[in-house]
Protein backbone atom coordinates (compact mmCIF):
# COMPACT_ATOMS: atom_id res chain seq x y z
CA UNK A 1 0.00 0.00 0.00
CA UNK A 2 2.83 2.36 0.92
CA UNK A 3 4.61 1.55 -2.36
CA UNK A 4 1.50 2.35 -4.38
CA UNK A 5 1.18 5.73 -2.67
CA UNK A 6 4.80 6.75 -3.37
CA UNK A 7 4.34 7.76 -7.06
CA UNK A 8 1.23 9.72 -6.13
CA UNK A 9 3.09 11.55 -3.36
CA UNK A 10 6.00 12.34 -5.70
CA UNK A 11 3.62 13.69 -8.34
CA UNK A 12 1.84 15.83 -5.77
CA UNK A 13 5.21 17.13 -4.52
CA UNK A 14 6.28 18.05 -8.04
CA UNK A 15 2.95 19.77 -8.64
CA UNK A 16 3.32 21.75 -5.43
CA UNK A 17 6.86 22.78 -6.39
CA UNK A 18 5.64 23.91 -9.79
CA UNK A 19 2.69 25.79 -8.27
CA UNK A 20 4.99 27.50 -5.76
CA UNK A 21 7.38 28.52 -8.55
CA UNK A 22 4.65 30.11 -10.64
CA UNK A 23 2.99 31.64 -7.60
CA UNK A 24 6.26 33.32 -6.62
CA UNK A 25 6.90 34.51 -10.18
CA UNK A 26 3.43 36.10 -10.27
CA UNK A 27 3.85 37.60 -6.81
CA UNK A 28 7.21 39.15 -7.69
CA UNK A 29 5.85 40.51 -10.98
CA UNK A 30 2.94 42.17 -9.16
CA UNK A 31 5.33 43.70 -6.63
CA UNK A 32 7.56 44.96 -9.45
CA UNK A 33 4.62 46.66 -11.16
CA UNK A 34 3.59 48.26 -7.89
CA UNK A 35 7.14 49.58 -7.40
CA UNK A 36 7.05 51.03 -10.93
CA UNK A 37 3.76 52.81 -10.29
CA UNK A 38 5.13 54.27 -7.07
CA UNK A 39 8.29 55.59 -8.71
CA UNK A 40 10.80 53.06 -7.33
CA UNK A 41 12.57 51.91 -10.53
CA UNK A 42 15.64 50.34 -8.90
CA UNK A 43 13.52 48.23 -6.59
CA UNK A 44 11.28 47.28 -9.52
CA UNK A 45 14.29 46.14 -11.55
CA UNK A 46 15.42 43.87 -8.75
CA UNK A 47 11.96 42.35 -8.41
CA UNK A 48 11.73 41.71 -12.15
CA UNK A 49 15.09 39.98 -11.98
CA UNK A 50 13.78 37.67 -9.24
CA UNK A 51 10.61 37.00 -11.23
CA UNK A 52 12.72 35.98 -14.24
CA UNK A 53 14.73 33.58 -12.08
CA UNK A 54 11.55 31.96 -10.71
CA UNK A 55 10.10 31.52 -14.19
CA UNK A 56 13.37 30.05 -15.50
CA UNK A 57 13.46 27.63 -12.59
CA UNK A 58 10.01 26.35 -13.53
CA UNK A 59 11.10 25.89 -17.15
CA UNK A 60 14.25 24.00 -16.14
CA UNK A 61 12.51 21.61 -13.75
CA UNK A 62 9.16 21.25 -15.56
CA UNK A 63 9.82 21.84 -19.29
CA UNK A 64 6.96 19.55 -20.42
CA UNK A 65 4.35 20.89 -18.05
CA UNK A 66 1.14 22.27 -19.52
CA UNK A 67 2.00 25.50 -17.71
CA UNK A 68 5.45 25.84 -19.32
CA UNK A 69 4.08 28.33 -21.85
CA UNK A 70 2.89 30.52 -19.00
CA UNK A 71 6.39 30.41 -17.50
CA UNK A 72 7.91 31.40 -20.86
CA UNK A 73 5.66 34.46 -21.08
CA UNK A 74 6.55 35.40 -17.50
CA UNK A 75 10.25 35.07 -18.31
CA UNK A 76 9.93 37.15 -21.49
CA UNK A 77 7.93 39.83 -19.75
CA UNK A 78 10.44 40.08 -16.89
CA UNK A 79 13.39 40.45 -19.26
CA UNK A 80 11.52 43.02 -21.34
CA UNK A 81 10.78 45.06 -18.24
CA UNK A 82 14.49 44.96 -17.39
CA UNK A 83 15.35 46.37 -20.81
CA UNK A 84 16.75 43.10 -22.17
CA UNK A 85 14.48 42.49 -25.15
CA UNK A 86 17.19 40.54 -26.97
CA UNK A 87 16.85 37.81 -24.31
CA UNK A 88 13.07 38.14 -23.97
CA UNK A 89 12.31 37.55 -27.66
CA UNK A 90 13.12 33.83 -27.76
CA UNK A 91 10.75 32.95 -24.89
CA UNK A 92 7.92 35.12 -26.22
CA UNK A 93 8.23 33.75 -29.75
CA UNK A 94 8.22 30.14 -28.51
CA UNK A 95 5.13 30.77 -26.38
CA UNK A 96 3.27 32.13 -29.43
CA UNK A 97 4.04 28.99 -31.44
CA UNK A 98 3.41 26.40 -28.71
CA UNK A 99 0.65 27.71 -26.44
CA UNK A 100 -2.91 26.49 -27.07
CA UNK A 101 -4.29 29.34 -24.94
CA UNK A 102 -5.41 32.27 -27.20
CA UNK A 103 -5.20 34.79 -24.35
CA UNK A 104 -1.63 33.75 -23.55
CA UNK A 105 -0.68 33.94 -27.24
CA UNK A 106 -2.12 37.45 -27.45
CA UNK A 107 -0.18 38.53 -24.37
CA UNK A 108 3.06 37.09 -25.76
CA UNK A 109 2.41 38.70 -29.16
CA UNK A 110 1.88 42.09 -27.56
CA UNK A 111 5.10 41.83 -25.57
CA UNK A 112 7.03 40.53 -28.58
CA UNK A 113 5.79 43.37 -30.78
CA UNK A 114 6.83 45.94 -28.18
CA UNK A 115 10.25 44.31 -27.90
CA UNK A 116 10.75 44.42 -31.65
CA UNK A 117 9.84 48.10 -31.56
CA UNK A 118 12.44 48.76 -28.87
CA UNK A 119 15.05 46.95 -30.96
CA UNK A 120 14.20 48.98 -34.06
CA UNK A 121 12.75 46.04 -36.03
CA UNK A 122 9.60 47.84 -37.15
CA UNK A 123 8.40 45.41 -39.81
CA UNK A 124 8.97 42.48 -37.43
CA UNK A 125 7.02 44.37 -34.76
CA UNK A 126 4.01 44.79 -37.03
CA UNK A 127 4.06 41.08 -37.89
CA UNK A 128 4.41 40.03 -34.24
CA UNK A 129 1.40 42.11 -33.16
CA UNK A 130 -1.10 40.41 -35.48
CA UNK A 131 -2.52 37.87 -32.98
CA UNK A 132 -3.15 40.67 -30.46
CA UNK A 133 -4.85 42.85 -33.09
CA UNK A 134 -7.70 40.32 -33.26
CA UNK A 135 -8.06 39.96 -29.49
CA UNK A 136 -11.52 39.81 -27.98
CA UNK A 137 -10.27 41.96 -25.12
CA UNK A 138 -10.71 45.63 -26.02
CA UNK A 139 -7.75 46.82 -23.93
CA UNK A 140 -5.38 44.28 -25.49
CA UNK A 141 -6.66 45.10 -28.96
CA UNK A 142 -6.30 48.85 -28.43
CA UNK A 143 -2.76 48.52 -27.05
CA UNK A 144 -1.83 46.39 -30.05
CA UNK A 145 -3.29 48.98 -32.43
CA UNK A 146 -1.30 51.76 -30.79
CA UNK A 147 1.90 49.75 -31.16
CA UNK A 148 1.02 48.90 -34.76
CA UNK A 149 0.57 52.60 -35.54
CA UNK A 150 3.89 53.37 -33.87
CA UNK A 151 5.63 50.62 -35.88
CA UNK A 152 4.18 52.02 -39.11
CA UNK A 153 5.30 55.52 -38.14
CA UNK A 154 8.84 54.37 -37.35
CA UNK A 155 8.95 52.53 -40.67
CA UNK A 156 7.98 55.70 -42.53
CA UNK A 157 4.50 54.49 -43.52
CA UNK A 158 2.84 57.63 -42.20
CA UNK A 159 -0.46 57.51 -44.08
CA UNK A 160 -1.18 53.95 -42.91
CA UNK A 161 -0.35 54.99 -39.35
CA UNK A 162 -2.72 57.97 -39.56
CA UNK A 163 -5.59 55.67 -40.58
CA UNK A 164 -5.13 53.77 -37.31
CA UNK A 165 -4.79 56.92 -35.21
CA UNK A 166 -8.03 58.27 -36.66
CA UNK A 167 -9.84 55.08 -35.64
CA UNK A 168 -8.56 55.36 -32.07
CA UNK A 169 -9.98 58.89 -31.64
CA UNK A 170 -8.43 59.90 -28.33
CA UNK A 171 -5.62 62.10 -27.09
CA UNK A 172 -3.49 59.42 -25.45
CA UNK A 173 -1.72 58.75 -28.76
CA UNK A 174 -1.00 62.41 -29.56
CA UNK A 175 2.69 61.99 -28.71
CA UNK A 176 3.17 59.60 -31.64
CA UNK A 177 0.32 60.80 -33.84
CA UNK A 178 2.18 64.09 -34.29
CA UNK A 179 5.11 62.22 -35.88
CA UNK A 180 2.81 60.59 -38.45
CA UNK A 181 1.14 63.92 -39.23
CA UNK A 182 4.50 65.54 -39.87
CA UNK A 183 5.78 62.65 -41.97
CA UNK A 184 2.62 62.60 -44.07
CA UNK A 185 3.03 66.29 -44.85
CA UNK A 186 0.15 67.55 -42.67
CA UNK A 187 2.42 70.18 -41.17
CA UNK A 188 -0.39 72.56 -40.21
CA UNK A 189 -2.10 69.88 -38.13
CA UNK A 190 1.26 68.79 -36.70
CA UNK A 191 2.14 72.32 -35.59
CA UNK A 192 -1.31 72.82 -34.05
CA UNK A 193 -0.97 69.56 -32.13
CA UNK A 194 2.55 70.56 -31.07
CA UNK A 195 1.18 73.79 -29.59
CA UNK A 196 -1.43 71.78 -27.70
CA UNK A 197 1.19 69.38 -26.32
CA UNK A 198 3.43 72.27 -25.27
CA UNK A 199 0.48 73.92 -23.52
CA UNK A 200 -0.11 70.67 -21.63
CA UNK A 201 3.62 70.59 -20.78
CA UNK A 202 3.77 67.00 -22.04
CA UNK A 203 7.30 65.75 -21.38
CA UNK A 204 6.81 62.45 -23.24
CA UNK A 205 6.76 63.99 -26.72
CA UNK A 206 9.71 62.98 -28.90
CA UNK A 207 10.58 66.50 -30.00
CA UNK A 208 13.89 65.38 -31.52
CA UNK A 209 12.11 62.88 -33.76
CA UNK A 210 9.45 65.42 -34.71
CA UNK A 211 12.05 68.01 -35.73
CA UNK A 212 14.00 65.44 -37.74
CA UNK A 213 10.89 64.35 -39.66
CA UNK A 214 9.70 67.91 -40.18
CA UNK A 215 13.09 69.07 -41.51
CA UNK A 216 12.85 66.52 -44.29
CA UNK A 217 9.52 68.07 -45.30
CA UNK A 218 9.94 71.79 -44.67
CA UNK A 219 13.04 73.43 -43.18
CA UNK A 220 11.23 76.71 -42.52
CA UNK A 221 8.43 75.00 -40.58
CA UNK A 222 10.95 73.01 -38.54
CA UNK A 223 12.91 76.16 -37.79
CA UNK A 224 9.75 77.96 -36.67
CA UNK A 225 8.89 75.04 -34.39
CA UNK A 226 12.42 75.18 -32.94
CA UNK A 227 11.77 78.80 -31.97
CA UNK A 228 8.75 77.69 -29.94
CA UNK A 229 10.43 74.67 -28.41
CA UNK A 230 13.36 76.60 -26.95
CA UNK A 231 10.84 78.71 -25.03
CA UNK A 232 9.41 75.70 -23.16
CA UNK A 233 10.11 76.25 -19.44
CA UNK A 234 12.41 73.76 -17.78
CA UNK A 235 14.06 72.36 -20.92
CA UNK A 236 17.75 71.66 -20.30
CA UNK A 237 20.15 74.19 -21.84
CA UNK A 238 22.10 71.41 -23.55
CA UNK A 239 18.93 70.19 -25.29
CA UNK A 240 18.06 73.70 -26.46
CA UNK A 241 21.59 74.16 -27.77
CA UNK A 242 21.35 70.88 -29.66
CA UNK A 243 18.04 71.88 -31.29
CA UNK A 244 19.55 75.19 -32.39
CA UNK A 245 22.73 73.52 -33.63
CA UNK A 246 20.85 70.96 -35.73
CA UNK A 247 18.59 73.68 -37.11
CA UNK A 248 21.60 75.79 -38.07
CA UNK A 249 23.37 72.88 -39.75
CA UNK A 250 20.30 72.13 -41.86
CA UNK A 251 19.80 75.78 -42.83
CA UNK A 252 23.37 76.20 -44.11
CA UNK A 253 22.38 75.01 -47.57
CA UNK A 254 19.42 77.36 -47.98
CA UNK A 255 19.88 80.38 -45.69
CA UNK A 256 23.46 80.94 -44.55
CA UNK A 257 22.68 84.14 -42.63
CA UNK A 258 19.96 82.50 -40.53
CA UNK A 259 22.14 79.41 -40.13
CA UNK A 260 24.98 81.49 -38.66
CA UNK A 261 22.54 83.16 -36.27
CA UNK A 262 21.27 79.76 -35.11
CA UNK A 263 24.82 78.53 -34.54
CA UNK A 264 25.64 81.68 -32.58
CA UNK A 265 22.54 81.17 -30.42
CA UNK A 266 23.51 77.53 -29.86
CA UNK A 267 27.03 78.50 -28.80
CA UNK A 268 25.62 80.98 -26.28
CA UNK A 269 22.77 78.75 -25.06
CA UNK A 270 24.97 75.76 -24.28
CA UNK A 271 26.57 76.08 -20.89
CA UNK A 272 30.36 76.34 -20.65
CA UNK A 273 31.92 73.03 -21.63
CA UNK A 274 28.74 71.40 -22.95
CA UNK A 275 28.91 69.28 -26.07
CA UNK A 276 26.29 71.05 -28.21
CA UNK A 277 27.65 74.52 -27.43
CA UNK A 278 31.19 73.46 -28.32
CA UNK A 279 30.04 71.82 -31.55
CA UNK A 280 28.27 75.06 -32.46
CA UNK A 281 31.45 77.07 -31.83
CA UNK A 282 33.37 74.61 -34.01
CA UNK A 283 30.78 74.99 -36.79
CA UNK A 284 31.15 78.78 -36.62
CA UNK A 285 34.93 78.43 -36.84
CA UNK A 286 34.58 76.23 -39.94
CA UNK A 287 32.34 78.85 -41.55
CA UNK A 288 35.01 81.48 -40.90
CA UNK A 289 37.67 79.19 -42.36
CA UNK A 290 35.62 78.74 -45.51
CA UNK A 291 35.77 82.51 -46.07
CA UNK A 292 39.52 82.94 -45.39
CA UNK A 293 41.47 84.19 -48.44
CA UNK A 294 44.89 85.02 -46.95
CA UNK A 295 47.18 83.06 -44.65
CA UNK A 296 47.44 86.07 -42.34
CA UNK A 297 43.70 85.81 -41.58
CA UNK A 298 44.16 82.40 -39.94
CA UNK A 299 45.65 83.96 -36.80
CA UNK A 300 42.29 85.48 -35.87
CA UNK A 301 40.76 82.00 -35.60
CA UNK A 302 43.44 80.37 -33.48
CA UNK A 303 42.38 81.62 -30.01
CA UNK A 304 38.88 80.13 -30.28
CA UNK A 305 40.27 76.87 -31.69
CA UNK A 306 42.81 76.62 -28.87
CA UNK A 307 40.00 77.11 -26.34
CA UNK A 308 37.96 74.40 -28.05
CA UNK A 309 40.92 72.03 -28.08
CA UNK A 310 41.13 72.28 -24.31
CA UNK A 311 37.49 71.17 -24.06
CA UNK A 312 38.28 67.72 -25.44
CA UNK A 313 35.64 65.35 -26.81
CA UNK A 314 34.91 65.36 -30.53
CA UNK A 315 34.84 69.14 -30.95
CA UNK A 316 38.14 69.52 -29.11
CA UNK A 317 39.80 66.80 -31.16
CA UNK A 318 38.66 68.39 -34.42
CA UNK A 319 39.81 71.81 -33.26
CA UNK A 320 43.25 70.34 -32.59
CA UNK A 321 43.34 68.90 -36.11
CA UNK A 322 42.46 72.30 -37.58
CA UNK A 323 45.25 73.96 -35.60
CA UNK A 324 47.70 71.40 -36.98
CA UNK A 325 46.56 72.14 -40.52
CA UNK A 326 46.90 75.89 -39.94
CA UNK A 327 50.52 75.39 -38.91
CA UNK A 328 51.17 73.33 -42.06
CA UNK A 329 49.69 76.09 -44.21
CA UNK A 330 52.01 78.62 -42.58
CA UNK A 331 55.03 76.43 -43.29
CA UNK A 332 53.98 76.02 -46.93
CA UNK A 333 53.50 79.76 -47.25
CA UNK A 334 57.21 80.24 -46.50
CA UNK A 335 58.22 78.13 -49.54
CA UNK A 336 59.98 80.15 -52.24
CA UNK A 337 60.71 79.62 -55.92
CA UNK A 338 64.18 78.23 -55.17
CA UNK A 339 62.97 75.84 -52.46
CA UNK A 340 63.68 72.22 -53.47
CA UNK A 341 60.41 70.56 -54.55
CA UNK A 342 58.61 73.79 -53.71
CA UNK A 343 55.96 73.04 -56.32
CA UNK A 344 55.11 69.72 -54.65
CA UNK A 345 55.11 71.33 -51.21
CA UNK A 346 52.69 73.99 -52.39
CA UNK A 347 50.42 71.55 -54.22
CA UNK A 348 50.17 69.26 -51.18
CA UNK A 349 49.46 72.23 -48.89
CA UNK A 350 46.78 73.52 -51.26
CA UNK A 351 45.02 70.15 -51.32
CA UNK A 352 45.10 69.89 -47.52
CA UNK A 353 43.84 73.47 -47.22
CA UNK A 354 40.91 72.57 -49.45
CA UNK A 355 40.11 69.15 -47.95
CA UNK A 356 41.33 69.06 -44.33
CA UNK A 357 41.11 72.74 -43.42
CA UNK A 358 37.94 73.42 -45.40
CA UNK A 359 39.19 76.74 -46.77
CA UNK A 360 38.45 76.65 -50.52
CA UNK A 361 39.15 80.35 -51.12
CA UNK A 362 42.60 80.09 -49.56
CA UNK A 363 43.26 76.83 -51.42
CA UNK A 364 42.47 78.61 -54.69
CA UNK A 365 45.11 81.23 -53.90
CA UNK A 366 47.66 78.49 -53.22
CA UNK A 367 46.93 76.61 -56.45
CA UNK A 368 47.20 79.92 -58.31
CA UNK A 369 50.53 80.64 -56.60
CA UNK A 370 51.90 77.31 -57.79
CA UNK A 371 51.04 78.09 -61.42
CA UNK A 372 52.53 81.58 -61.18
CA UNK A 373 55.70 80.65 -59.27
CA UNK A 374 56.48 77.32 -60.95
CA UNK A 375 54.86 77.59 -64.41
CA UNK A 376 57.19 74.90 -65.81
CA UNK A 377 56.29 72.38 -63.09
CA UNK A 378 54.70 69.17 -64.43
CA UNK A 379 52.10 69.66 -61.66
CA UNK A 380 51.07 73.15 -62.80
CA UNK A 381 48.35 71.73 -65.13
CA UNK A 382 47.00 69.64 -62.25
CA UNK A 383 46.84 72.82 -60.16
CA UNK A 384 44.93 74.57 -62.97
CA UNK A 385 42.39 71.72 -63.04
CA UNK A 386 41.97 71.93 -59.25
CA UNK A 387 41.52 75.68 -59.53
CA UNK A 388 38.79 75.21 -62.15
CA UNK A 389 36.89 72.90 -59.78
CA UNK A 390 37.07 75.47 -56.99
CA UNK A 391 36.10 78.42 -59.20
CA UNK A 392 33.61 77.27 -61.85
CA UNK A 393 33.15 80.86 -63.06
CA UNK A 394 36.79 80.88 -64.21
CA UNK A 395 36.66 77.38 -65.69
CA UNK A 396 36.39 78.49 -69.38
CA UNK A 397 39.40 80.80 -69.08
CA UNK A 398 41.38 78.16 -67.22
CA UNK A 399 40.65 75.58 -69.91
CA UNK A 400 42.02 78.00 -72.50
CA UNK A 401 45.14 78.36 -70.36
CA UNK A 402 45.54 74.60 -70.32
CA UNK A 403 45.24 74.30 -74.07
CA UNK A 404 47.57 77.23 -74.73
CA UNK A 405 50.32 76.51 -72.24
CA UNK A 406 50.06 72.84 -71.32
CA UNK A 407 48.66 71.05 -74.37
CA UNK A 408 51.38 68.37 -74.14
CA UNK A 409 50.84 67.70 -70.43
CA UNK A 410 49.82 64.14 -69.45
CA UNK A 411 47.08 65.70 -67.30
CA UNK A 412 45.53 67.31 -70.38
CA UNK A 413 45.83 64.02 -72.27
CA UNK A 414 43.92 62.23 -69.53
CA UNK A 415 41.01 64.63 -70.06
CA UNK A 416 40.71 63.19 -73.57
CA UNK A 417 40.61 59.64 -72.27
CA UNK A 418 44.26 58.76 -72.93
CA UNK A 419 46.16 56.63 -70.42
CA UNK A 420 49.82 57.64 -70.70
CA UNK A 421 52.72 56.10 -68.74
CA UNK A 422 53.91 59.65 -68.06
CA UNK A 423 50.66 60.39 -66.21
CA UNK A 424 51.04 57.32 -64.00
CA UNK A 425 54.65 58.23 -63.31
CA UNK A 426 53.70 61.75 -62.19
CA UNK A 427 50.95 60.43 -59.93
CA UNK A 428 53.29 57.82 -58.42
CA UNK A 429 55.83 60.53 -57.66
CA UNK A 430 53.15 62.69 -56.06
CA UNK A 431 51.90 59.80 -53.92
CA UNK A 432 55.44 59.01 -52.78
CA UNK A 433 55.98 62.64 -51.82
CA UNK A 434 52.70 62.74 -49.88
CA UNK A 435 53.58 59.49 -48.08
CA UNK A 436 56.98 60.90 -47.15
CA UNK A 437 55.48 64.10 -45.78
CA UNK A 438 52.70 62.25 -43.93
CA UNK A 439 54.96 59.66 -42.27
CA UNK A 440 55.57 60.21 -38.55
CA UNK A 441 59.13 61.21 -37.69
CA UNK A 442 61.47 58.35 -36.87
CA UNK A 443 62.36 58.10 -33.20
CA UNK A 444 65.87 59.19 -32.36
CA UNK A 445 68.16 56.19 -32.06
CA UNK A 446 69.79 55.69 -28.72
CA UNK A 447 73.55 56.01 -28.75
CA UNK A 448 75.46 52.81 -27.95
CA UNK A 449 76.66 52.65 -24.39
CA UNK A 450 80.29 53.65 -23.94
CA UNK A 451 82.49 51.26 -21.94
CA UNK A 452 83.36 52.53 -18.51
CA UNK A 453 86.75 54.12 -18.29
CA UNK A 454 89.21 52.38 -16.00
CA UNK A 455 90.57 54.52 -13.26
CA UNK A 456 94.33 54.75 -13.27
CA UNK A 457 96.07 52.65 -10.63
CA UNK A 458 97.78 54.65 -8.00
CA UNK A 459 101.05 53.18 -6.82
CA UNK A 460 100.94 53.51 -3.08
CA UNK A 461 104.64 52.99 -2.94
CA UNK A 462 104.95 56.50 -4.21
CA UNK A 463 103.25 57.50 -0.97
CA UNK A 464 105.49 55.26 1.03
CA UNK A 465 103.12 52.21 1.12
CA UNK A 466 104.50 48.74 0.56
CA UNK A 467 101.49 47.17 -1.25
CA UNK A 468 99.92 48.06 -4.60
CA UNK A 469 96.12 48.44 -4.70
CA UNK A 470 94.43 46.03 -7.10
CA UNK A 471 92.38 47.69 -9.88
Amino acid sequence: MRRSLLPLLLALGAGCAYFNGMYNANRLANQAEKAEREGRPFEADGLWAQAAVRAESVLVHHPKSKWADDAMVHRGRAYKKRGDCATAISSLREAIYTSPDPALVEQAALLLGECQLELGSFFAAEAALRPALESGDSLTRRRARLNQALALTRAGRYEAALDIYEDLEDSTSDQTRILALSGAGSLGHAVALADSLMARNDSTVEWDSLLAIMRRRDLAAASALTDRLIEIPGVDAEIKARWLLEDGERLLQVDSARAKERLRMASETGEEGTDAGSRARLALARLQLAAVREVSELSTLEPSLVELREFGRSAGFQAGQLLTEIERVRQADSVRADTPQGDLETFLAAERTRDALGAPALASRMFQRLVETWPESPYAPKAVLALADLQPVLAPALRQLLMAGYAESPYVAVLSGEDLPAYRSLEDSLRSFIALRSAPPEPERARPAQPARRQPVRDRRLDGDEEEEEP
